[in-house]
């Protein structure tokens, strides 16, 4: 289980740099990168909660790497998406038994 917290931790920091370093604007190798990394962490986690911040990333980076006119609420919401995930994990492997 450690394996897969650790990778889906992993991809709240490649997502949050991609966001941080790109200033939004059309980028669909960006968006299929989010879009790939946050079904593989929602897979590793399988939890009803990760699912849902995870979702939303996805939605706000449709916005954000579409070619549309790009707002800083677009980035700051889809910041805030990715940190509500991260502090997820955290309440998960709090709550899940480790395995030996």
């Amino acid at each position: 289980m450690q394996f897969e917290l650790d990778a889906a931790r992993d991809t709240y920091y490649v997502v949050r740099e991609l966001v941080l370093h790109h200033a939004g604007g059309a980028n669909e190798r960006s968006l299929a990168t989010v879009r790939k990394l946050c079904r593989a962490a929602a897979g590793a986690v399988a939890d009803r909660e990760c699912d849902e911040a995870l979702s939303a990333v996805e939605q706000h980076a449709a916005q954000y790497f579409s070619g549309r006119p790009c707002t800083d609420w677009t980035r700051r919401q889809l910041l805030r998406e990715l940190e509500w995930f991260r502090a997820r994990l955290y309440a998960v492997e709090a709550i899940r038994p480790s395995s030996p």
